[in-house]
């Protein structure tokens, strides 16, 4: 067995804690990680600790998992939605509990309910609503 073939032989853990196997390969210094067990990588880790995240499965990995104070946890998330290469959702954990507390997009900070709706467009991979659309929805939704 080459070298190469050795480096991509995948290691299996349970690196999110949810009781099931997680498949890391490795090719070179650059680990590749599948979570979900469908054969397709979730998420890559470069050589350099760069994380890039596939949320919505479609094979893009649209965001950039960053551990800005270096304490080896994630507190900030970067969804480039549209691929242009500039993030679209930016959330971060400002008080280290783990939990997002800020969500801006395009540099715009959004309120807690639009936060929510921007954060569950950006799972599902969609353009998030623009705060105006956002009120115009619910007072509409309100209505019915």
């Amino acid at each position: 067995m080459s070298e190469a073939e050795e480096t991509a032989k995948p290691v299996v853990y349970d690196l999110n804690g949810d009781g099931v196997p997680d498949e890391v390969t490795v090719i070179g210094e650059t680990k590749y990680i599948d979570y979900n067990g469908d054969d397709k990588f979730d998420a890559v880790v470069q050589p350099d600790g760069e994380v890039y995240v596939d949320l919505d499965g479609d094979g893009t990995f649209e965001t950039h998992a960053i551990d800005s104070d270096g304490d080896g946890v994630i507190d900030t998330l970067e969804t480039d939605l549209d691929g242009d290469g500039v993030p679209d959702v930016i959330e971060k954990d400002l008080d280290g509990d783990g939990r997002f507390d800020v969500v801006e997009r395009r540099g715009v900070a959004l309120q807690a309910a639009e936060a929510e709706e921007a954060a569950e467009a950006a799972a599902e991979g969609e353009e998030p609503a623009e705060p105006a659309e956002a009120e115009e929805k619910k007072a509409a939704d309100a209505a019915e």
